[in-house]
């Protein structure tokens, strides 16, 4: 998309989609463009996505929540009492994010090492530690209706595929396991019912 402000300077804006992924309702695209073409210290914006049946497959990224990162309101249901607005994330998940272009130029291409959910993640973590935000726009709806045997939280690849990309990360970034995430406290864990 090509933006061009009251200046005359125009911007190109790139937006990564999973297959799969559908806008709800007709405003969530000028939503996430509209915040992260005003506020030039934000590198990369995603959006809330539910799954099919109305129940949140994400809504922003925890790092380092046990073995794996969190989902944010995660089966949670579009009906329930949540905090929804713009938030700041340490990174953002693939799903639907947009970058501007001259940032991709800037930052190059993704890491080859990771080729599922942790490849927006090691690419928008990278961003946020040149001092870049990253941003989850709760006003941005979408739905992702994944392969049939799969449900909400695993709609994009495989556990053992996350656990293989965490380590990986993890190996990367030393100091996610070790402080945890930028945004969260260590205190916040993953608890087995």
């Amino acid at each position: 998309k090509l933006l061009e402000s009251e200046n005359g300077d125009s911007q190109i804006y790139v937006c990564f989609i999973i297959a799969g992924v559908m806008m709800m309702g007709e405003d969530g695209i000028s939503n996430m463009l509209a915040y992260i073409s005003n506020r030039k210290e934000v590198a990369a914006i995603g959006a809330k996505l539910y799954a099919v049946g109305g129940t949140l497959a994400h809504a922003g990224v925890i790092l380092n929540m046990g073995n794996l990162q969190g989902w944010m309101y995660t089966r949670h249901s579009k009906y329930d009492e949540m905090y929804f607005n713009y938030s700041a994330y340490s990174a953002l998940r693939s799903g639907i994010t947009m970058i501007r272009l001259e940032d991709i130029q800037k930052y190059g291409s993704f890491d080859e090492r990771f080729g599922g959910e942790y490849s927006m993640i090691d690419y928008t973590y990278t961003m946020k530690k040149d001092g870049r935000l990253c941003i989850y726009d709760a006003n941005a709806d979408y739905q992702v209706r994944p392969a049939r045997s799969r449900d909400a939280d695993d709609c994009f690849e495989t556990i053992s595929g996350k656990l293989k990309e965490y380590h990986e990360f993890i190996g990367k970034y030393p100091e996610v396991d070790k402080y945890g995430d930028l945004y969260y406290s260590n205190s916040v864990k993953v608890i087995d019912k």
